[in-house]
């Protein structure tokens, strides 16, 4: 039996090889612009996600903020606007109610005058007519 022995290169003969570097080092650095490229892409979609969520956020609490604080500035105007219109409609009740009131007591207190004078004066023409006249009255007064 005949045995061949078959030798193979140690790798850092190959490594070492010229050629080898020079096709190693374009693919490494073809490798590292590609790796180096999309870990740019990845980190630019990464940040701007994070920037969009962040602004989405600021932007939603903001937004909810003015929207409220606009209704609140109306709902207070609209109201604000009622209570002057109800007040005002009070108002011009009250007065006009006082002023009835003040009609009413005004025309009560001068008819019980009234009444009060006429009843007077008819007194006072019940007792003059029951007086003898002042013609009388002088005639018996005058001496004798």
């Amino acid at each position: 039996m005949k045995f061949k022995i078959v030798t193979e290169p140690d790798a850092s003969v190959v490594i070492q090889n010229a050629a080898f570097k020079d096709a190693f080092s374009s693919i490494a650095q073809t490798t590292s612009k590609h790796v180096v490229t999309a870990m740019t892409e990845d980190l630019v979609q990464s940040v701007t996600n994070t920037i969009r969520l962040s602004l989405r956020e600021k932007v939603k609490v903001e937004m909810t903020r003015v929207i409220s604080e606009t209704m609140k500035r109306q709902v207070r105007d609209t109201l604000s606007v009622k209570i002057e219109e109800a007040f005002a409609a009070a108002k011009k009740s009250v007065l006009v109610s006082c002023s009835t009131v003040i009609d009413e007591a005004v025309n009560k207190v001068t008819v019980e005058c009234t009444k009060s004078i006429i009843e007077r004066l008819a007194t006072m023409l019940s007792l003059s007519a029951a007086l003898p006249s002042p013609k009388l009255l002088h005639r018996s007064l005058r001496p004798l």
